[in-house]
Parts: structure tokens; sequence; C-alpha cells
């Protein structure tokens, strides 16, 4: 038993931990101290938030594929990978949901109750203190949101632990050819209900991001031309139609790492990202890495949208994540028609003290013209008027064929 302990100590159950004699980290001084403050009597921070009418203006699923797991200590990165993305990137109060997929049976399953990552803005520390929840407040937790993160950790672990049960001693890569039944779409299908929700969401998978199926096999994507790869994302997402990422912006990371094809992960990156569009999500960086730009965001607004194009109106949407400084963060315009929609690869939204903005950012996929655009706002925070496409410094804006008028009118 004890070399299952020693393998499994870094996500190990508190009942593992128990057993292995190793439960001592659950009732130390500093890590119950901690454990208080992040779930106190009143409950979590998020429970709090709301009690202060807080609402948390993102939501993060993590998907967690463990086809993909090993025991061996070098295939633990992808955890180090995640929880300083997290640290980077997580709001105030944002819930956190970590899932179990199984893509050899095509399964998801949550080991665990939704987690609250333990951030909170100076700027909300009022409206807690206002909800009689003062406690929260005191410089003694600002100065242990350190010890709160590493319970978060914690927790984070034990809600893995169980995808390591059957977890082999190391992932051996092997070639495409020795690959057997993947079923990661229909495993992520498996969970499509909780992609549905008000709150805006990021999703992050950690997988290998093989699909080998009757819905795509593993050879025909990687052999596929850029066309083809379109055609095959596209009968994918027609085999599975309750896949509906509902807007979310979706992220990968481990892409490719169990074949021995280095070759392999752009081809598999390419099927995933096309996937994803087809199915009503905005596609961020699927790659061997993880990356996802650090951005904390603190303000969310979302607008309804006229794009212009000759005669034609196309009334869409828009949603903006910004940080204190304006940076954009898993954004996105959506044209209102087909699958038209792109997240901004790049931008910023700066106000003034009256609410007079500026937005300026650049899409990452097109929307109207050949390449993706910029778009140029300006207005009143809740009424922006301004161009999507390219400006020329020889013409005027409303002399320029290459913009088209875009508006945006703010959401109540």
């Amino acid at each position: 038993m004890m070399g299952y302990c020693i393998k499994h100590s870094r996500f190990m159950t508190a009942a593992v931990a128990a057993t292995c004699g190793l439960g001592v980290w659950l009732t130390s001084a500093p890590e119950a101290e901690a454990q208080g403050l992040f779930r106190s009597q009143s409950g979590s921070i998020c429970e709090q938030a709301a009690d202060a009418e807080l609402k948390p203006i993102r939501r993060t699923l993590v998907y967690v594929d463990q086809q993909s797991l090993s025991l061996e200590q070098s295939g633990q990165g992808w955890f180090d990978s995640l929880n300083q993305m997290l640290q980077q990137t997580m709001s105030t109060a944002e819930p956190l949901e970590i899932i179990v997929l199984n893509s050899a049976e095509g399964t998801a399953r949550r080991h665990g109750e939704t987690l609250c990552y333990p951030v909170i803005d100076e700027r909300y520390q009022e409206r807690f203190r206002s909800s009689g929840i003062s406690s929260l407040l005191t410089n003694d937790l600002i100065d242990q949101l350190p010890k709160l993160q590493q319970e978060m950790v914690r927790q984070m672990q034990d809600q893995v632990g169980p995808a390591y049960v059957h977890a082999p001693e190391q992932l051996s890569r092997r070639a495409p050819s020795q690959v057997g039944e993947r079923h990661l779409l229909r495993a992520l299908q498996a969970d499509a209900a909780r992609f549905v929700d008000d709150t805006p969401t990021r999703v992050i998978i950690y997988s290998d991001m093989i699909e080998n199926s009757s819905v795509a096999e593993l050879e025909a994507i990687l052999e596929a031309s850029r066309e083809e790869m379109v055609e095959l994302a596209s009968q994918a997402a027609e085999q599975l139609p309750r896949l509906d990422f509902q807007g979310a912006m979706v992220y990968g990371y481990g892409t490719g790492h169990s074949l021995d094809d280095p070759a392999a992960t752009d081809a598999l990156s390419s099927f995933m990202q096309q996937v994803v569009y087809m199915a009503n999500g905005h596609p961020g960086s699927v790659s061997r890495e993880l990356a996802v730009r650090p951005v904390r965001p603190a303000n969310s607004q979302r607008y309804d949208t006229v794009v212009t194009v000759g005669d034609q109106p196309y009334r869409g949407r828009m949603h903006l994540l910004s940080d204190e400084s304006g940076r954009l963060t898993d954004s996105y315009l959506d044209l209102g028609v087909g699958n038209r929609s792109a997240h901004f690869a790049s931008g910023r939204l700066v106000c003034s003290d009256s609410n007079d903005c500026q937005l300026e950012g650049t899409l990452a996929t097109t929307l109207v013209f050949e390449d993706p655009e910029n778009v140029f706002l300006e207005g009143q925070l809740s009424a922006l008027e301004g161009h999507l496409g390219f400006r020329n410094d020889r013409l005027q804006d409303s002399e320029n064929p290459a913009l088209v008028p875009l508006t945006a009118s703010g959401r109540q």
C-alpha cells in the first residue's frame, strides 16, 4: 500500500490519505485555519459574494481526460500549468468545476462540488462589508489568501484523484495505427447540459485531443488537407447534435503528447478548433502547452450589435470581458447569422470617468472580409458606434470600402 501512497500522494483523496497515514495535512493548524477561512459558517467565498449581491462575471469548467494521465512524476506538469493559469486569470468569486472525461468510453463525471477560487478584488470589499460579512475582509484574510489558494489546490487534487485509479505507470508514445477507440467528443457531449448557463463560460480541456471513432478516425484527421479538415469537423459536429458549447471560450492543451509523431499536434489542434467552432464555441489556443493570456477580468459588458454590409443589416451580439486596464479576454463578436462569430485575439476598452469609451480590437477569425477584421468603436459605454474592417490612413472611415458600420447597444 505504501507504494500506492507514494505514487498517488499528489492527487490523493482524503480517504486514501488517511489510509496511507498521511491525513495529517487535513488537520494541521495552518491548513485547518485556511480551510476555515475558505468555507466558514457563512459558506464559501462564492456564497458570501452572492449574499453581497455580487454576481460572478465568468465561470470556468476544467475537463481532464483520464486517458491522458499517468503516474510518473514527469507527467504531472499539466496540473502545475493549470493551477498557475488559474492564479493569474480567475476573477472574484469565480465558480470552478472539474470534470473527468473517459474518452475510451465517451463518458464524463464530476467527483465533487463546485469550487470557488479564492480571489477578492479590493474594489469589492465595501460591498462585502455592507452585507454584514466583514470578517472576510480583514487584513489577516488578505494576508492568508495564499493559504486559501493552497487549500484550493488540495481540493482540486481531490477531485482529479479518482481519474488516476487506473492510470498507467507511464504513458508511452504510440504510432497512430496503435491507438484504440477514443471518443473524446462524445465524452464532451455527455456533459453538454453543463454548458447551459447565463454566466459566460470558459472551458479548459487537458487531453491529447485524440478522436478515433465512427465520428472521426485518427488517421483521417492526421492526413487531411485544410479543406478536408473542415469537412471532417463538419461531419463530426453533425453526428453530435447535443454538443453545443453555448458560446463558451474553449482552450485545450496536452495535444498530441501521447503520439510519436510531432506533426500530429497541428492536425489534432486544427480538427478540435474546427469542431469547437461548429459546435457554437469560440476556439482559443489548442496546443501542446496551455496558452491562456494572463488577464484577470474585472468588468463585463454585453451588447446587441448591428453590422451593416451593403444594405443588409446583421443583428447579433457582442460580449466584452476586460481587466482593470481595459485589456480584453474571452470576448467575442457574433454576426447573428449562421456560424459567423469570432473572438477577440487582442484589444482594449478604455473609458473616462464620464464613461466616454473607445474600443479597439482585432478578431481571431474573419466575419465579413477575407482576413480577420479590426473593430473600432467609440461613444458612451452603453452606446458605441464605429466600424468593422481595416482602416486606411489615406481615407476617411466613411469613404473606406474596407470598413462596414457597426453599432453596439448595451443590454440591461
